[in-house]
C-alpha cells in the first residue's frame, strides 16, 4: 500500500506576489514541509511526480531525492520567504535537461507565477548551454501545456493510457523545447 504523509500547513496570507519582483533560487530544504503540504493525495502525488516517489512521499524520502547529483532543484521565494513554486531540472549526460516536479502553491495557481517560474528555469537553462529541455506532463492537464507551449514547448509524443492515476489511466504527453 503507497502511503502519502500529510502535513498540515495552513497556506500563508499573501499580498499578491509582484510577478516580476520573483527571481529563481535554489530550493532552500527547509521549505520541504511546505512543498509537501501542498500534495494532499495520492492522486495529486502521482500528477506531480509520476513514478519517483511511488512507495511513499515524506521529508526524509524527499530530501534523499534532492542529494541526486543530476538535479537543480529551484524555487521562487516571496517577500517573507515563503515558498512560492517549486521544479526541478534533471540533467542528462548529453547535456539536455528534463523539467519535472513543477508545482505552484494552490492559492497560486493560475495566476501568471508558473509561467514566469518556468520562463526563469529556461533562461537558467540557456546559460548552461543546454540543447534542449523536456518535460512530461498529462494529457488531461489543458491549463499546464497551454503554458508550456506559451513558452515554446512543441507536443512530441502522446502516449496513450500511460499511467494509472487513481482508478483512471491517462494519456502522457512529452514536449520538448529546444534552446
Amino acid at each position: 500500500m503507497q502511503r502519502v504523509r500529510i502535513y498540515e500547513f495552513p497556506e500563508p496570507t499573501l499580498d499578491y506576489p509582484k510577478i516580476q519582483s520573483l527571481k529563481l533560487s535554489k530550493f532552500p530544504r527547509n521549505k520541504t514541509q511546505a512543498l509537501l503540504s501542498w500534495i494532499r493525495n495520492e492522486e495529486e502525488k502521482q500528477l506531480w511526480s509520476g513514478n519517483t516517489f511511488r512507495d511513499e512521499l515524506n521529508e526524509e524520502v524527499f530530501l534523499t531525492h534532492l542529494e541526486r547529483k543530476d538535479i537543480r532543484p529551484f524555487s521562487f521565494l516571496g517577500q517573507r520567504d515563503e515558498l512560492i513554486c517549486y521544479g526541478e531540472i534533471v540533467i542528462s549526460p548529453e547535456n539536455n535537461a528534463v523539467l519535472c516536479r513543477v508545482i505552484v502553491m494552490p492559492s497560486l495557481r493560475r495566476s501568471g507565477i508558473g509561467k514566469k517560474f518556468i520562463g526563469e528555469i529556461i533562461r537558467w537553462c540557456t546559460t548552461q548551454n543546454m540543447n534542449r529541455i523536456v518535460l512530461n506532463t498529462f494529457g488531461h492537464n489543458e491549463p499546464a501545456r497551454a503554458c508550456y507551449r506559451s513558452l515554446g514547448f512543441t507536443e512530441k509524443a502522446l502516449k496513450k493510457n500511460f499511467r494509472k492515476v487513481g482508478y483512471q489511466w491517462r494519456d502522457l504527453v512529452v514536449m520538448e523545447k529546444r534552446i
